[in-house]
Parts: C-alpha cells; structure tokens; sequence
C-alpha cells in the first residue's frame, strides 16, 4: 500500500548531501572503506537528548541497551542491523536504535552479530539467535520481545524466527522488517527496473556482499534467504520499503509468500522513498510517519506498550 502521496525529491538533496560527506575520504571500493562509511553516515545523525546507551557483553558477543525516559514496563526490541551482513554495527545504527526506544517506549538491544567473511554464514544467525536466547534467560517473556531489523537486519529477522521455529523455541511478539534483503541471489526484477532511482545499492554492490557473507554456501538456504523458507507459524510481521529501491520486489515477495503461509503481514510501501529511509527521519518526514506505524504496529501485538 501506499502510505505517502507526496514526492520526496527535495528532501532527499539533504540526504545525498549527508551521504556525500560521509564517504569522503573512505575507499568504498574495499570492504573497510564500506565500513568506515555506514558508520560515519550513521554517525551523522544526532542522538536526542535523553538516550542512555549500556554495553552488555555476553556469551553472544557484545551489544547496546538503548534506553529512554519512558522505557520502564514497555517491549524490549533486539534490533539487527543492516550492512550487508559484512558491514554496519552498533556505531551506525546508534540513532536508529534511538528512535525505536522512543517511538515504541520500550528498550532496544542492538547487537554486534559476527559479520562476513571474517565470520561466514551462519556465524551471523547463530549471534542473533543466542542474543534472543539470552533476552529470554534474562526473564523477559517472548510475548513481549520484538524483533526487528533493516536491509540485511531485516533478513535476520525472518532467519532467527525460522530457527526458532526449527529448535522449537518460544517465537518474539512479533518482527519488523525495514527494507529487507531476503533473496541474496538478487534475481528481482526491481533490482533493474529501479537500478537508476537507488542511490544505495546496485545488484553488483548486494552479490559482492553475498558472496563474502556466504562463502561458498548455497544463497537459497532458508537461513540465508528467509524467502525460500516455510514461513507457517511465524509471528505477524511488519514490512516498510521505499519506492524507490532496488530491493522492493523482496518485500513484496516476502509479503506474498507471509501472506500465503497464513502469517499476519503488514506492507508498507513508502512512495519515494529509499533505502531504511527510517535511519534518515532527521531529513526524511516520512522517517518519523513509519516510526508511529511502527508504535501502533508494536502497541497491537505486544502486552506493555505505553
């Protein structure tokens, strides 16, 4: 559906700007440079006032309370960060996290899930799902966890629930999945029809990052690429895409293939907008519309939501 009617060209000059800033400097033909660049973009955004950041260090690795004034009896949120499974972490998506504390009056766990190709499939689904475990141990009941993620995060998302489900754990209230990569083949059709719209990502940027995540693995297993899984049983799921990305034909895909496994699916597609425009709610409007779907997505599927 459509949730914007209006065009947001304008406002993304401020964003191309921000992106330019940031990548100067950086070698983004290398892995590192790519790096340096998420977290310096992500950097760029300014973290509100009453945030309060807590490292947590545990058997699954290192993460981030985000906290904020309203956080006490709410959700907990285990967010799972973008960057193409090689790239982006607790640093970049400071902000984002933020924002998910605010909007959904809950505290958010970011975590610095093992990346690609230092640490190969399924290194990265193993960290998320020992964090989820761990949220779980710590006496938080899953009917009040949700899980969420962006672009490669989003994909985990999906990966930790088919996993679950496969161990027979307990599933989290629910997930929310901002600009999913769920296909790491990248056969889409919008990976071309939108290839000149996307200032983000190229089907060659995406197969790269899939080639170091999996190393020599198949790309349509289901913890690679959720949207070759059985998704009966999952918990409902929230999906946002921007118009304008390559990867939109995943969340499509994603949603018709939820839909058909008689999960509850919500999704969004926002009218020009890019990829996790979410983390750019400082330039983007639309950025703070999706958080309050996000409240009001939360708020139904969750037992404290303030």
């Amino acid at each position: 559906m459509s949730t914007s009617e209006r065009s947001s060209d304008p406002a993304l000059s401020s964003v191309m700007k921000r992106l330019g800033n940031a990548a100067a400097g950086h070698d983004l033909s290398t892995l590192q440079g790519m790096r340096d660049f998420i977290d310096t973009f992500g950097s760029s955004y300014p973290i509100p006032a009453d945030i309060r950041f807590d490292l947590v260090d545990a058997n699954w690795g290192k993460g981030e309370w985000v906290t904020c004034k309203s956080s006490a009896n709410s959700p907990t949120v285990l967010h799972l960060h973008g960057g193409g499974f090689c790239a982006g972490s607790i640093v970049s998506y400071r902000r984002l996290a933020a924002d998910l504390a605010i909007e959904t009056n809950g505290r958010v766990l970011i975590i610095d899930y093992r990346r690609g190709p230092e640490h190969p499939f399924p290194a990265a689904v193993e960290d998320c799902v020992a964090a989820y475990r761990w949220l779980v141990s710590e006496g938080i009941s899953p009917k009040n966890i949700v899980v969420s993620g962006d672009s490669a995060g989003g994909g985990l998302v999906l990966s930790l629930m088919l996993s679950l489900k496969e161990s027979g754990d307990p599933q989290p209230a629910c997930g929310i999945c901002m600009s999913p990569w769920v296909d790491l083949q990248c056969q889409s059709k919008t990976m071309d029809t939108k290839a000149a719209e996307d200032p983000l990502g190229t089907r060659e940027s995406l197969l790269f990052m899939a080639d170091q995540y999996l190393a020599g693995a198949d790309p349509r297993n289901p913890l690679a690429s959720p949207i070759y899984g059985n998704l009966a049983d999952l918990p409902p799921v929230l999906i946002q895409v921007g118009s304008r990305e390559i990867l939109l034909d995943d969340s499509r895909a994603l949603a018709k293939r939820a839909a058909a496994a008689g999960i509850e699916v919500t999704l969004e597609e926002w009218e020009g907008m890019i990829h996790v425009f979410q983390m750019m709610a400082d330039d983007l409007e639309d950025g703070p519309k999706a958080f309050q779907h996000i409240h009001s997505f939360v708020h139904e599927h969750t037992q404290n939501m303030g």
